[in-house]
């Protein structure tokens, strides 16, 4: 049946949306603690803890530091790489269920680069920080925080960067596949759009619920209009913090009357509304 390959666009979709979760959880967050970097910052805040404690000079503070610097670095340079295997991977999958011709590799080593800088700034200003604070005696509780409150010292502001810039790789990355293929002649690419498909679950947020189903040429943004999101009109995700929505390729054509659209677009409709429900019910009634 010619919507098989529809079909398959959206299942392969929905899975980038459980690999973008598996590629965040590794990198680790506030739900995955053992990730690779949030795991890195856990064995430098016990040795900090353990250095304050004894009373250790400073020099022993930056070199826990130094060493730090260089892990997260190594397992940065990793993440990005999977990452932007991860689009490619993807790119191909999509271009090649159309038989559309899909071309080599892609290099982004400037966009890697960058990303790297971005996030090792932040890492520095935090290494700053703590050197400063150490030189006036501030509390252990500034530097390095407590159980309940983080200090200068703060992995989840790290993890998140890296999660963002690792976002940005996938998709660049196939954005990049698709516009290189799109450009290389000849091929049923030119009657293709891109379609945003989401995951809808209880972690969904508004902003992708909302974009669920969207279709926009290939070279076109996506418009969103629910919350939270970076922008009002994005060419692709990550449309937000951790945002898990994939883009397949679409063709009008291979859907007729658009029912495997319209099935997304329905899965939209419904989970509004039961949210809107739910939204009412906590609402009590005054007298």
């Amino acid at each position: 049946m010619p919507t098989s390959q529809t079909q398959k666009a959206i299942r392969s979709g929905l899975r980038m949306n459980q690999r973008m979760g598996d590629l965040f959880a590794d990198i680790g967050n506030s739900a995955n603690p053992e990730g690779r970097i949030a795991a890195l910052y856990s064995d430098a805040r016990f040795a900090i803890i353990g250095a304050l404690a004894g009373g250790a000079a400073i020099s022993v503070i930056q070199g826990i530091l130094d060493r730090l610097k260089r892990d997260v670095q190594r397992e940065i340079a990793a993440i990005f790489n999977s990452s932007i295997n991860l689009g490619v991977e993807e790119a191909r999958w999509q271009l090649e269920l159309y038989d559309a011709n899909v071309l080599g590799g892609i290099n982004l080593t400037t966009e890697k680069d960058s990303a790297m800088r971005a996030i090792m700034a932040r890492f520095d200003a935090q290494h700053a920080a703590m050197l400063a604070l150490l030189t006036v005696d501030a509390s252990d509780e500034q530097i390095i925080g407590d159980e309940t409150r983080n200090g200068v010292f703060n992995w989840l502001e790290i993890v998140e960067a890296v999660a963002y810039w690792a976002a940005f790789l996938v998709w660049q990355a196939f954005d990049n596949m698709i516009e290189n293929s799109r450009n290389s002649a000849g091929n049923r690419i030119e009657n293709l759009f891109k379609m945003a498909v989401a995951i809808v679950d209880d972690r969904t947020t508004d902003c992708c619920l909302r974009v669920h189903g969207q279709i926009q040429p290939l070279n076109g943004m996506f418009k969103l209009t629910g919350t939270p999101r970076f922008a009002d009109e994005m060419d692709y995700p990550a449309f937000h913090r951790y945002c898990r929505t994939g883009t397949v390729l679409y063709s009008p054509e291979l859907d007729p009357g658009g029912k495997q659209r319209a099935k997304l677009l329905e899965e939209t409709k419904a989970e509004l509304k039961a949210r809107e429900d739910a939204k009412k019910k906590k609402v009590k009634p005054t007298n």
